[in-house]
């Protein structure tokens, strides 16, 4: 009877302790973030984020006959804030790109925009194109 006591208060203070250790655990776990993507595509869009997300802004350059639209300048945050960039730049093939963090509750609007380059002989429109999404973070 003296083993069958000791083992079923053993069984107990281990149950007792793994309750314990997973609480903590639970406790302490980071929030899982999620990455929200945007291209091109998503110009003068809205997407919703929670605090800790990425958001990776991935605009390409576009080839026409005669003439390419290049992005020149890192997409931007309008409230660094809300959305905090943690990496961007513009490639010498016209892309760019930037990596943002949603660091507070808070909306900013992340914005690049692109010239046009022409080939040889040819000539482009003296505008410049604007992309722009909206970033609802809560």
């Amino acid at each position: 009877m003296k083993t069958l006591r000791a083992l079923t208060v053993s069984a107990a203070a281990l149950a007792l302790t793994a309750a314990t250790v997973t609480t903590a655990a639970a406790a302490e776990a980071p929030a899982i973030s999620s990455t929200i993507y945007l291209t091109n595509a998503d110009n003068n869009g809205t997407v919703a984020a929670a605090a800790g997300d990425v958001i990776q802004v991935d605009l390409s350059a576009v080839r026409e006959t005669h003439a390419s639209w290049l992005w020149v300048e890192v997409p931007t945050a309008s409230v660094p804030g809300v959305l905090y960039r943690t990496a961007g730049a513009t490639s010498p093939t016209g892309d760019a790109y930037a990596t943002f963090t949603a660091v507070a509750t808070g909306t900013s609007d992340i914005t690049s925009y692109s010239v046009c380059r022409s080939d040889p002989g040819w000539s482009c429109p003296a505008v410049l194109l604007p992309w722009k999404a909206t970033v609802n973070v809560t």
